[in-house]
């Protein structure tokens, strides 16, 4: 069953442990199109995880989180960005309504 759909300028593939190292222009797209987007991820095919150090830009509907460093699934569900986070949360009309700075912040609770 399809989930999210990855792009890369490149990919690595572990063919002992079916883990997956995507570097350059990294967007991940959901089926429910939530959109992450960095400049490297892993993802540990065991623990079913998607991992970045990077700065990661994750928009969600009108809402855009941002930050650096990521831990979440690959459905795009529960998302954790780890520090220098900023949220963009936007109404009806596309305004900004407020941004939020924080030192942990969730896209997916």
């Amino acid at each position: 069953m399809l989930t999210s759909v990855l792009t890369a300028d490149k990919g690595e593939y572990n063919q002992v442990t079916h883990d997956l190292t995507a570097l350059g222009h990294v967007v991940i797209t959901s089926q429910e199109g939530y959109v992450l987007e960095t400049e490297s991820l892993v993802w540990v095919n065991q623990l079913n995880e998607i991992h970045s150090e990077n700065f990661v830009t994750f928009t969600r509907g009108r809402d855009v989180l941002t930050g650096y460093g990521l831990r979440g699934d690959p459905e795009l569900r529960n998302v954790e960005i780890q520090r220098d986070v900023k949220a963009y949360l936007r109404d009806d009309n596309g305004l900004l309504r407020q941004e939020i700075d924080g030192d942990a912040g969730s896209g997916g609770k």
